[in-house]
């Protein structure tokens, strides 16, 4: 396991700080919420040690485990089996570890032509949700910082966290049984929004109008959520990854029905205003 030294020294200085704000604080409201993060940070920094321990024990019989296996095992082990895969997973995607890091987490897996940012943010969740279902405080704590690493994004706290999928809702169910002590600012799931996996493989073509039409989140080139148009749209609802081409659905039957199937040889069948193909 890569030993995350980015969380001590934040703990430590958030602590510092913490105590910086109680003390100047104007109000009674505003000074529940310095004491509240104080609290928070504390109660961490005291655990910091087992979570390590933890971290590297689920983790350790998975860390060889190519990491496009790891991902697939996540949809079929249980238990503490899957927290280990899932956090075997964070540390071989993640730069140090860090979910905050998971837009640096580029590219596809060829051929299945999966987007490994989407991978990275799978594995948080599930690491999260199985966490807590674990007896221990340790285990609660674990989960509690690789959310607050999400939550320090603001794509990922409302991709995941305020208006994710399923396992959003149960996440922060858990979290309150654990009776952890939440940020102030910590993001509550506000709607729910299709199931995971989050990542998909690329399998249907899609006009861009009907992706604008729908609203449908658009990736970039390397397969990570961006505010504006790409190459990719993600219907969320359903969990598909669409390739966007230009034109409408009328424009994109016309080209296939003059051009044959997908460029290079694969098959493909028109439906819904799509193109259903088979890269490898």
């Amino acid at each position: 396991m890569r030993k995350q030294r980015w969380i001590p020294a934040v703990l430590g200085l958030s602590i510092l700080l913490g105590t910086a704000l109680c003390a100047c604080a104007g109000s009674d409201g505003r000074l529940a919420d310095y004491e509240s993060l104080l609290e928070e940070y504390r109660w961490k920094w005291e655990h910091q040690g087992q979570m390590e321990a933890l971290h590297r024990e689920l983790a350790a019989p998975y860390g060889e485990e190519p990491v496009l296996q790891l991902w697939e095992q996540l949809w079929k082990r249980e238990g503490r089996a899957r927290a280990g895969t899932a956090l075997a997973l964070i540390e071989q995607l993640l730069p140090e570890g860090n979910p905050e890091r998971w837009k640096e987490v580029g590219g596809f897996w060829r051929p299945e032509a999966i987007p490994r940012s989407l991978a990275a943010l799978d594995g948080v969740i599930v690491a999260a949700e199985e966490l807590l279902a674990l007896p221990g405080t340790a285990s609660d704590q674990l989960a509690l910082s690789l959310l607050q690493g999400l939550a320090g994004d603001s794509t990922a706290a409302s991709l995941v966290l305020r208006r994710g999928p399923q396992a959003a809702r149960r996440i922060y169910s858990g979290l309150q049984r654990a009776r952890l002590p939440l940020p102030p600012a910590f993001p509550r799931p506000q709607e729910t929004i299709g199931s995971l996996p989050l990542a998909r493989r690329v399998r249907e073509m899609i006009p861009m109008g009907r992706a604008v039409r729908e609203d449908f989140p658009f990736l970039n080139a390397l397969g990570v959520p961006t505010s504006g148009a790409g190459p990719y749209a993600w219907d969320r609802e359903e969990g598909k990854i669409y390739r966007v081409v230009e034109g409408n659905d009328e424009d994109l039957l016309f080209w296939f029905r003059f051009n044959g199937a997908f460029p290079g040889g694969p098959s493909s069948t028109h439906y819904g205003g799509s193109i259903s193909f088979t890269i490898d």
